[in-house]
């Protein structure tokens, strides 16, 4: 995990993620993970990126690392797959499921060198 703000050496440093998976009213609640510091002196809490952490971005739908992962720009499937350490064929499924026509709505857009990158949801 990266370093906190003034972390002293023979800190303990945790990472919790939540990951709801189940809602019934509304948008599906996005994921959230914190770091905690255990420091001699005091406990330090931050708010951080469930990406920024391999063990928590394996806990994230492939829907969502893919889409954080977009957010640095467009990327082939392979590269994508191999990123994120997933089969290509269940990421090619899920790719195709939030893009094109048939979509309930469009989250990744084909371009027309054949990478994929996210839609601009701004200009809708």
């Amino acid at each position: 995990m990266p370093s906190g703000p003034t972390r002293t050496p023979g800190a303990t440093v945790a990472g919790i993620g939540s990951y709801p998976r189940k809602f019934n009213l509304g948008t599906r609640p996005t994921t959230h993970a914190l770091r905690f510091t255990f420091d001699p002196e005091r406990t330090l809490v931050e708010r951080i990126e469930a990406t920024s952490v391999d063990a928590l971005a394996a806990g994230m739908t492939i829907k969502d690392r893919a889409r954080a992962i977009l957010r640095g720009g467009a990327r082939t499937l392979p590269d994508l797959a191999a990123e994120m350490d997933v089969d290509g064929e269940v990421l090619a499924r899920t790719i195709r499921r939030y893009s094109g026509d048939r979509a309930k709505f469009t989250l990744f857009a084909k371009l027309p060198d054949g990478r994929f990158g996210l839609c601009d949801r701004g200009s809708r």
